[in-house]
């Protein structure tokens, strides 16, 4: 399993120098000086905004579980395969 985390974590990078290699870059880099970031958020840093966007994914996540078993509560399902039908239809309803 860890020689899998490691292979996916290496992927961009090997793909990257792949394509340098296939296509070689021979135009002079462009100082970058005058970079403006787009804050889409009121993040200060990278850390702030990964731990807003895991904050807001469990939020979705757990909002989707609680009204999947409110759903599952009324209309009564009692099996697997009824909680699993109805979680899909309120996937698809968000």
């Amino acid at each position: 399993m860890e020689y899998l985390l490691i292979a996916s974590a290496l992927v961009p990078i090997g793909s990257i120098m792949v394509s340098k290699i296939i296509y070689p870059q021979t135009e002079q880099i462009k100082s970058i000086t005058d970079v403006k970031m787009d804050n889409k958020g009121n993040n200060s840093n990278a850390i702030d905004a990964l731990a807003e966007g895991a904050s807001t994914g469990m939020q979705m996540v757990i909002h989707c579980f609680c009204r999947s078993r409110r759903e599952a509560r009324r209309s009564g399902a009692k099996s697997g395969n009824d909680l699993r039908d109805l979680s899909l239809r309120v996937r698809q309803s968000l």
